[in-house]
């Protein structure tokens, strides 16, 4: 809170807090906002004082106060208002600061102490300081005044006899007591005992009992009580309580045994219920218990002011009640809106994680979509690649037949030969498109081999005799190197055909007339038996080696001699089944002087130096082997 400066205020407040001390705010035209946030006027730092509490106006001539709609109210000489005007004097309240109006036009006519003008309090007119102004004000302390209640209380349990004014105190003292209740908002289970001890300390009696509605049976129970030893019986009189709920009326009787009204009933006559009074608890038409007081062994010993003193403590306890169980309304619903948004915070990160679930799900299922149509690209070209040489074989061997046809030179040997060519070639076509459009081995991302004991003779005559019709018509030599008398060897021969095809076409395919396609079977001892396929072609510069093997690569230092097609798979086809047995491909080139591709399969009985059938093996033979020449255009 910052003061103002004005050489000559036409009036000004005093402000008198126990947190900040004493003030003189001089006031202008200016409206002065009062409030406990920082942009106030006049800053408080009184918890009781809203933020925005009040603010002072000029209005014509003189000043007003209005309420800005504050938790606590806002109050003029001891009276709550929401506009009033202020006269020299006035003592307003926001909270618990005083703030004292003085208009400076009535400070001439001011004595040294307060004067009575009318209905309002005028300070001094001497300046000689705050002090002045307040001379004839009273200030105590909360702990002061609850000393000042409470001690009578203390004399009477010292055992000093109480004077009238002592007793009067005392029972003031208890309200007191239960007023402060109120500021406490304790649990119910806390606060009832101790409502039924108050009860019996202000008016007396053997017995109190703080009766409640169970909210289930609807009966009235006892919920809290006083005087009662543990072992003893806590009967009371349901007839007078009966009476009191019924009628929402406070009731005494000076002696239960002798009243016609009650003296029936059985608790009466069982306990000597003899002087009681009850007054109901409630809230406007509401009533959900009572205060029940009784004394055993004395009749008449409650009087009228003490029944209407107990209905003044039922009904400081009915508000407290009220409050607590508004209290315990509120808790519950918070404590159940905490749980719902505990819950909502369990379900929303359920459901972050179903979708987070969901959404690695479908990231899967993409990329599995994605790996099978890449697949689907690889075997539809490995088909593509596969087939276009036994179609050229095919369409060869077709047009041999046709030319015999046509020149009446044809040779019937000759032609089933050329014929069963035709159909061995397309057979191998037929297997070799179920065996890569087969769907289940499109989802399981391989094709599998089935190795067996293989006649590696059989295996190179078989490609040897599809290629030599095309490297025939290229005016390039296809010769054969190998020994007789090999032993089988382990392999899927289906497909170590399909990778001496892929071998043997690609050096045809690269190689110019006049060049020498060589394939040949080399015994390597206990590794097995290499396969090799070498030209005399173009050969492939260094820098391309590292791609060679790559799926769709074209080599940019060999080109095709005949001006055929080439899909970049042939050799990747290659590699993939050569690994799927177990081996590798060796490639040796040099550019301009050819190529040789060189791969290694094991023997069947795995000893590596197995004698060949009938016999040892024999040496590599250094002269080509020639097999049966086809018969002439």
């Amino acid at each position: 809170m910052s003061a103002q400066t004005s050489p000559e205020p036409m009036a000004y407040l005093i402000i008198r807090s126990e947190e900040q001390g004493e003030v003189k705010f001089p006031l202008g035209e200016a409206p002065v906002y009062i409030g406990r946030s920082a942009d106030k006027d006049i800053c408080l730092r009184d918890l009781t004082v809203s933020n925005a509490h009040a603010k002072i106006v000029r209005d014509g001539g003189a000043y007003r106060v209005r309420d800005l709609g504050s938790t606590n109210g806002t109050y003029v000489n001891g009276e709550l208002v929401r506009d009033a005007p202020l006269h020299d004097g006035d003592v307003c309240r926001v909270g618990n600061t005083e703030i004292v109006f003085v208009d400076a036009e009535y400070e001439a006519e001011r004595s040294g102490s307060y004067a009575r003008g009318g209905d309002r309090l005028r300070p001094p007119t001497s300046d000689t300081g705050l002090e002045d102004l307040f001379a004839h004000t009273v200030s105590l302390s909360l702990d002061e005044i609850e000393t000042d209640v409470l001690t009578p209380a203390k004399l009477a349990r010292a055992g000093r006899p109480p004077q009238p004014e002592q007793r009067l105190q005392h029972r003031i003292s208890v309200l007191y007591r239960l007023g402060k209740q109120a500021n406490r908002l304790e649990r119910l289970e806390r606060f009832l005992p101790t409502l039924a001890a108050l009860v019996r300390e202000a008016i007396g009696g053997d017995r109190a009992f703080v009766m409640l509605l169970d909210p289930q049976s609807g009966d009235l129970v006892p919920r809290a009580y006083d005087g009662v030893p543990g072992g003893d019986r806590k009967g009371i009189s349901s007839t007078i309580l009966q009476r009191v709920i019924a009628e929402r009326s406070a009731v005494l009787t000076h002696d239960a045994l002798t009243d016609p009204r009650f003296s029936h009933g059985e608790s009466i006559a069982i306990m000597r219920i003899r002087s009681v009074m009850c007054v109901p608890l409630g809230v406007k038409q509401s009533v959900y218990g009572a205060l029940y007081l009784d004394s055993l062994s004395q009749s008449s010993a409650f009087s009228t002011d003490d029944l209407r003193l107990l209905g003044v403590i039922g009904n400081q306890a009915s508000i407290i009640l009220r409050n607590i169980q508004l209290f315990e309304e509120q808790r519950r619903a918070n404590l159940e809106l905490r749980k719902a948004q505990e819950q909502l915070a369990a379900w929303n990160k359920e459901l972050e994680r179903k979708v987070a679930e969901r959404t690695a799900e479908l990231q899967q299922q993409a990329e599995e979509i994605r790996r099978l149509a890449e697949l689907k690209d690889e075997l539809l070209g490995i088909a593509a690649h596969d087939l276009r040489t036994p179609l050229t074989i095919i369409h060869g061997y077709a047009q041999i037949i046709g030319m015999g046809l046509r020149s009446g030179l044809l040779d019937p040997e000759r032609l089933l030969e050329d014929v069963q060519a035709i159909e061995r070639t397309s057979l191998e076509m037929t297997n070799l498109l179920n065996d890569l459009l087969d769907v289940r081995k499109i989802e399981a991302g391989r094709i599998r081999v089935v190795p067996e004991p293989t006649d590696p003779h059989e295996l190179v005559y078989g490609c040897f005799h599809l290629h030599e019709l095309w490297a025939r018509s290229k005016g390039i030599r296809l010769q054969l190197e190998m020994p007789d008398g090999l032993p089988p060897v382990l392999c899927d021969g289906k497909r170590i055909q399909q990778v001496l095809n892929n071998l043997i076409s690609n050096a045809i395919k690269f190689s110019h007339e006049g060049d020498t396609v060589t394939v040949g079977l080399v015994p390597r001892g206990e590794q097995g038996l290499e396969f090799r396929v070498e030209d005399t072609g173009q050969g492939i510069a260094p820098e391309d080696l590292p791609r060679l093997f790559g799926q769709y690569e074209e080599i940019g230092s060999s080109r095709p001699t005949g001006g055929e097609k080439s899909s970049g798979l042939g050799l990747a086809i290659a590699k993939k089944l050569v690994e799927l047995h177990g081996s590798r491909i060796e490639v040796q080139s040099t550019a301009g002087q050819g190529s040789r591709f060189a791969f290694t399969l094991p023997w069947v009985d795995g000893h590596g130096a197995a004698a060949p059938r009938g016999g040892q093996l024999p040496a590599s033979s250094s002269q080509p082997v020639d097999p049966p020449a086809p018969a002439a255009s």
